[in-house]
């Protein structure tokens, strides 16, 4: 709400100062980020998953929601928290049933966000994902309602049993742009 009172009080300074210069829409990115955290159980099972359906509009603040001209891709990260004396052996992130994300590593390394943009060799992008990731931000500015489920599944290898209080996050970054009429 404040980016948007403060844009429309310098579309106004602009306007009744005499400028000439504002004619167009003014272009606004937005940070949105599709992101899911779950815990992973205790105990004997090494295995884990979760998954969130995410409305694409409800990562936008409202007043901007009709307004988004286009969204774009630029980085995701996956971390963890808590101990754990181990490693992921196989990190899967899906986005609506298709792999985008393979990650694996030593648990401490993911301690630290690892990121795609920072060439983290412990993530690697799969194609069909990054296909499906690309068809739902170039719908989302005509179909702001759309849904996308997000989900994790992974292995863990080393201490058994799992102790309790870990937790697997991670975040598909993303920036859309709004148009406000000045």
């Amino acid at each position: 709400m404040k980016a948007k009172v403060f844009l429309v009080c310098l579309v106004a300074a602009f306007a009744t100062l005499g400028s000439t210069c504002v004619n167009e829409n003014i272009q606004v990115p937005l940070n949105v980020a599709l992101a899911d955290s779950f815990k992973i159980n205790p105990g004997s099972n090494l295995n884990y998953s979760g998954d969130t359906l995410i409305v694409m509009e409800d990562l936008v603040e409202e007043a901007f929601r009709q307004n988004i001209t286009a969204a774009r891709f630029y980085d995701i990260r996956v971390w963890v928290t808590g101990t754990y004396n181990g490693s992921v052996v196989g990190g899967v992130v899906t986005i609506n049933n298709l792999p985008l994300l393979n990650y694996a590593g030593p648990w401490d390394s993911f301690k630290k966000p690892q990121s795609l943009l920072g060439k983290s060799p412990l993530i690697t992008v799969s194609t069909p994902g990054y296909n499906e990731l690309m068809r739902v931000l170039n719908q989302f500015p005509s179909n702001p309602k759309l849904t996308v489920l997000l989900a994790s599944t992974g292995l863990l290898s080393g201490q058994s049993p799992v102790p309790a209080g870990l937790m697997v996050h991670y975040e598909i970054l993303t920036q859309a742009d709004a148009d406000i009429s000045p």
